[in-house]
Protein backbone atom coordinates (compact mmCIF):
# COMPACT_ATOMS: atom_id res chain seq x y z
CA UNK A 1 0.00 0.00 0.00
CA UNK A 2 1.16 3.38 0.47
CA UNK A 3 3.76 3.75 2.86
CA UNK A 4 4.30 7.68 4.50
CA UNK A 5 6.89 9.27 4.28
CA UNK A 6 7.27 11.33 7.28
CA UNK A 7 9.63 13.67 5.66
CA UNK A 8 7.34 14.42 3.31
CA UNK A 9 4.46 15.06 5.56
CA UNK A 10 6.42 16.79 7.59
CA UNK A 11 7.56 19.51 4.61
CA UNK A 12 3.97 19.14 3.41
CA UNK A 13 2.97 20.50 6.70
CA UNK A 14 5.83 23.14 6.86
CA UNK A 15 4.55 24.47 2.82
CA UNK A 16 1.02 24.73 4.42
CA UNK A 17 2.06 26.61 7.81
CA UNK A 18 4.63 28.88 5.63
CA UNK A 19 1.70 29.67 3.16
CA UNK A 20 -1.01 30.04 5.84
CA UNK A 21 1.58 32.50 7.74
CA UNK A 22 2.78 34.47 4.06
CA UNK A 23 -0.82 34.95 3.52
CA UNK A 24 -1.68 35.91 6.34
CA UNK A 25 1.14 38.81 7.24
CA UNK A 26 3.06 39.20 3.68
CA UNK A 27 0.21 38.94 1.13
CA UNK A 28 -2.16 41.18 2.10
CA UNK A 29 0.47 43.46 2.93
CA UNK A 30 1.77 43.65 -0.45
CA UNK A 31 -1.14 43.53 -2.33
CA UNK A 32 -2.03 46.46 -0.30
CA UNK A 33 1.10 48.18 -1.17
CA UNK A 34 1.05 46.79 -4.65
CA UNK A 35 -2.63 48.23 -5.05
CA UNK A 36 -2.31 51.77 -3.29
CA UNK A 37 1.04 52.08 -6.06
CA UNK A 38 -0.80 51.50 -8.93
CA UNK A 39 -3.19 53.90 -7.59
CA UNK A 40 -0.64 56.39 -7.19
CA UNK A 41 1.02 55.39 -10.87
CA UNK A 42 -2.27 55.58 -12.49
CA UNK A 43 -3.41 59.25 -10.38
CA UNK A 44 0.18 60.67 -11.33
CA UNK A 45 -0.62 59.75 -15.14
CA UNK A 46 -4.08 60.79 -15.02
CA UNK A 47 -2.50 64.05 -13.41
CA UNK A 48 0.41 63.89 -16.01
CA UNK A 49 -2.35 63.76 -18.72
CA UNK A 50 -4.38 66.87 -17.34
CA UNK A 51 -0.97 68.61 -17.02
CA UNK A 52 -0.38 68.47 -20.77
CA UNK A 53 -4.36 69.23 -21.82
CA UNK A 54 -4.04 71.57 -19.53
CA UNK A 55 -0.57 72.80 -21.02
CA UNK A 56 -1.75 72.17 -24.50
CA UNK A 57 -4.84 74.59 -24.04
CA UNK A 58 -2.61 77.28 -22.75
CA UNK A 59 0.18 77.16 -25.77
CA UNK A 60 -2.85 77.47 -28.13
CA UNK A 61 -4.34 79.90 -26.37
CA UNK A 62 -0.75 81.80 -25.98
CA UNK A 63 0.26 80.66 -30.09
CA UNK A 64 -2.99 82.24 -30.51
CA UNK A 65 -2.61 85.75 -28.51
CA UNK A 66 0.85 85.62 -30.00
CA UNK A 67 -0.36 85.29 -33.29
CA UNK A 68 -2.74 88.03 -32.67
CA UNK A 69 -0.12 90.30 -31.57
CA UNK A 70 2.28 89.80 -34.64
CA UNK A 71 -0.55 90.70 -36.52
CA UNK A 72 -1.94 93.76 -34.79
CA UNK A 73 2.43 94.63 -35.06
CA UNK A 74 2.48 93.95 -38.67
CA UNK A 75 -0.93 95.93 -39.72
CA UNK A 76 0.82 98.74 -36.83
CA UNK A 77 4.31 98.53 -38.69
CA UNK A 78 2.50 98.85 -42.45
CA UNK A 79 0.17 101.39 -41.06
CA UNK A 80 3.53 103.40 -40.24
CA UNK A 81 4.58 103.11 -43.43
CA UNK A 82 2.12 104.42 -45.01
CA UNK A 83 1.60 107.72 -42.64
CA UNK A 84 5.43 107.97 -43.25
CA UNK A 85 5.37 107.44 -47.15
CA UNK A 86 2.50 109.76 -47.37
CA UNK A 87 4.14 112.61 -45.33
CA UNK A 88 7.39 111.74 -47.66
CA UNK A 89 5.90 112.44 -50.47
CA UNK A 90 3.73 115.71 -48.91
CA UNK A 91 7.03 116.86 -47.71
CA UNK A 92 8.40 116.04 -50.83
CA UNK A 93 5.27 117.72 -53.23
CA UNK A 94 5.79 121.16 -50.86
CA UNK A 95 9.63 121.06 -51.33
CA UNK A 96 9.22 121.14 -55.28
CA UNK A 97 5.97 123.89 -55.01
CA UNK A 98 8.55 125.98 -52.72
CA UNK A 99 11.64 125.18 -55.22
CA UNK A 100 9.17 126.44 -58.39
CA UNK A 101 7.99 129.71 -56.36
CA UNK A 102 11.53 130.05 -55.41
CA UNK A 103 12.70 129.70 -59.24
CA UNK A 104 9.83 131.71 -60.49
CA UNK A 105 10.26 134.56 -58.22
CA UNK A 106 14.25 134.63 -59.24
CA UNK A 107 13.52 134.61 -62.76
CA UNK A 108 10.98 137.02 -62.60
CA UNK A 109 13.57 139.29 -60.62
CA UNK A 110 16.07 138.88 -63.14
CA UNK A 111 13.84 139.46 -66.13
CA UNK A 112 13.23 143.17 -63.78
CA UNK A 113 16.78 143.45 -63.52
CA UNK A 114 17.56 142.61 -67.30
CA UNK A 115 14.57 144.90 -67.86
CA UNK A 116 16.29 147.63 -65.81
CA UNK A 117 19.64 147.43 -67.37
CA UNK A 118 18.73 147.64 -70.63
CA UNK A 119 16.59 150.59 -69.86
CA UNK A 120 19.51 151.84 -68.21
CA UNK A 121 21.72 151.30 -71.05
CA UNK A 122 19.16 152.57 -73.58
CA UNK A 123 19.21 155.81 -71.44
CA UNK A 124 23.49 155.46 -71.22
CA UNK A 125 23.36 155.29 -74.84
CA UNK A 126 21.13 158.35 -75.97
CA UNK A 127 22.99 160.30 -73.39
CA UNK A 128 26.15 159.33 -75.12
CA UNK A 129 24.40 160.26 -78.32
CA UNK A 130 23.49 163.34 -77.27
CA UNK A 131 26.47 164.19 -76.17
CA UNK A 132 28.42 163.50 -79.08
CA UNK A 133 25.98 164.81 -81.21
CA UNK A 134 26.30 168.39 -79.35
CA UNK A 135 30.43 167.71 -79.49
CA UNK A 136 29.84 167.56 -83.73
CA UNK A 137 27.14 170.33 -84.07
CA UNK A 138 29.43 172.53 -81.93
CA UNK A 139 32.45 171.93 -84.15
CA UNK A 140 30.17 171.22 -87.32
CA UNK A 141 33.26 169.88 -89.49
CA UNK A 142 33.28 167.29 -92.79
CA UNK A 143 31.93 163.80 -91.85
CA UNK A 144 36.03 162.42 -91.56
CA UNK A 145 36.76 165.00 -88.76
CA UNK A 146 32.96 164.04 -86.89
CA UNK A 147 34.24 160.77 -87.27
CA UNK A 148 37.10 160.81 -85.60
CA UNK A 149 35.71 163.11 -83.10
CA UNK A 150 33.48 160.11 -82.26
CA UNK A 151 35.68 157.64 -82.11
CA UNK A 152 37.56 159.85 -79.88
CA UNK A 153 34.91 160.34 -77.81
CA UNK A 154 34.04 156.43 -77.15
CA UNK A 155 37.42 155.63 -76.74
CA UNK A 156 37.38 157.86 -73.97
CA UNK A 157 33.66 157.00 -72.87
CA UNK A 158 34.85 153.11 -73.00
CA UNK A 159 38.23 154.20 -70.44
CA UNK A 160 36.26 155.53 -67.98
Amino acid sequence: MLSVNFTFVFVLLNLIILYLFLRKFLFKRVADMLDSRIKAVEGDLAAGRESRELGDGYRKQHEGALSAAKEECKTFIDDARRRAQKEYDETVSAAKLDASAILESARAQIERERAEAFFKLNEEVADLIIEAASIVVAQNMDSAKNRELVNNFIRNRGAA
